[in-house]
């Protein structure tokens, strides 16, 4: 039988709009987090701006605007995914980083601090000793 952990780390970083507009921002904040953790990429970071194209309209019909767009990016790893949503109008962005690697929390932390200088992070980690056995501890990994 093999043991498997699987580690999920989410943060919402609230933090001023200007820093979750740049793409390449985005992306270099991505390729930091994936060097710094150590984690090898399988499938390069993909990243589509939301809503595309203005096609899409709010929840009274009214179509977006730019400055409601945001990005969502996927970036592929062997060690499973990471995910960052950004909503520059509400000055938030979600990061999840799901691997079967332990990585400590506070580098996570470090590389967010040194790219988003945030107002605020709300983090939660999850751990499973099996995918049978998954339970949230809320707070933070041991």
């Amino acid at each position: 039988m093999i043991n498997l952990v699987i580690q999920v780390f989410t943060v919402w970083i609230k933090t001023h709009y200007i820093y979750l507009l740049e793409d390449h921002r985005l992306r270099s904040f991505l390729d930091k987090l994936i060097e710094t953790l150590d984690m090898t990429v399988i499938i390069p970071t993909m990243g589509v701006k939301v809503p595309i194209d203005g096609k899409y309209c709010d929840e009274h019909g009214k179509k977006l605007k730019d400055g409601d767009l945001g990005y969502s990016y996927l970036v592929g790893i062997a060690q499973s995914h990471i995910a960052l949503h950004t909503w520059p109008k509400y000055e938030k962005a979600f990061l999840t980083i799901v691997s079967c690697k332990k990585f400590e929390e506070k580098v996570v932390e470090s590389v967010i601090e040194s790219f988003f200088n945030p107002c605020s992070c709300e983090t939660q980690c999850e751990m499973s000793e099996d995918s049978q056995n998954f339970s949230v501890l809320g707070g933070g990994c041991e």
